[in-house]
């Protein structure tokens, strides 16, 4: 039998593979295949309402996000935690000629190993300890954790006391239809189960915070989102005559100054502060 750290890696390996970029077919693949993955636990065989193949609601692309639960055993509590992440990425254009490798861990790994990296990343690559890939990260093995401790607590529920609550969702990298969606489902199960939601931990990737630190931190709750876009329109003119027009990239750059790194525009909770906004995309038509 596999350890954890080996099924998880296998898992991971699994889900990069199913290149799920945002907006494609390949986030109906994904959930799918973690849908089935779920589905074939003895436990859930057991308790099939338990699982859930969820729809995303006033959407105009079909896509899906996967739900289950467990119920502990090991004492009478309601007390709730819900394990979550998105089963979609960005794209992949950005590999250029390692594009075909880009779902392939084990391929691409082989085919960077002829590339000319930055020196921090050809250690990683030489040391074997890394896995590259799109997706590894945001968010995939984070995914792949998370159902290694839901089948886990499937075969042993008399070692849980409360319940666990498994949430994929699509659609994280645009917009948000995904965890919106979930959100009716949670209430749902909320309501039909006396579920007391207690915790809710995402597994997205770990950064560390200054040079050198060795810590691994875990994420207790999650950011809000915001994509707030401006179209920005200039009165056009020639060059010599600037002043008879307008330049939109000059109010574009205002609200860039305005925007980007402004701590005024940073939430607090807890004694908290969250990373300040940044501009995602700039672009002329």
């Amino acid at each position: 039998m596999l350890m954890c750290g080996e099924q998880v890696l296998s898992l991971t390996k699994e889900l990069v593979k199913v290149q799920s970029v945002v907006n494609t077919l390949g986030e109906q693949k994904v959930a799918k295949l973690i849908f089935r993955h779920i589905a074939e636990m003895p436990y859930f065989q057991q308790h099939p309402e338990q699982v859930c193949l969820q729809q995303t609601l006033e959407d105009d692309q079909e896509r899906f996000n996967v739900l289950a639960y467990v119920k502990g055993t090991k004492e009478s509590t309601n007390k709730t935690v819900v394990l979550m992440g998105h089963t979609d990425t960005v794209g992949i254009d950005d590999f250029d000629r390692l594009k075909q490798h880009a779902c392939d861990p084990d391929n691409l790994l082989q085919a960077l190993k002829h590339e000319n990296l930055p020196p921090k990343v050809k250690q990683q690559l030489d040391s074997g300890n890394w896995l590259f890939g799109r997706g590894v990260l945001d968010m995939k093995a984070g995914v792949a954790a998370n159902l290694y401790l839901l089948g886990y607590y499937a075969e042993h529920p008399e070692k849980l006391a409360g319940n666990i609550v498994f949430v994929g969702e699509c659609d994280e990298e645009d917009g948000s239809h995904g965890i919106l969606s979930v959100l009716k489902l949670l209430k749902h199960w909320q309501d039909e189960n006396q579920f007391e939601y207690i915790a809710g931990i995402n597994t997205d990737f770990v950064s560390a915070r200054y040079e050198g630190d060795e810590n691994r931190y875990i994420y207790k709750g999650t950011v809000g989102k915001l994509l707030p876009s401006f179209y920005i329109t200039g009165a056009e003119t020639h060059v010599g005559s600037c002043f008879e027009g307008f330049d939109p990239n000059f109010l574009a750059a205002e609200l860039t100054r305005q925007i980007d790194y402004n701590p005024d525009l940073c939430d607090q909770a807890f004694g908290e502060t969250p990373a300040p906004p940044v501009s995602l995309k700039q672009t002329d038509l």
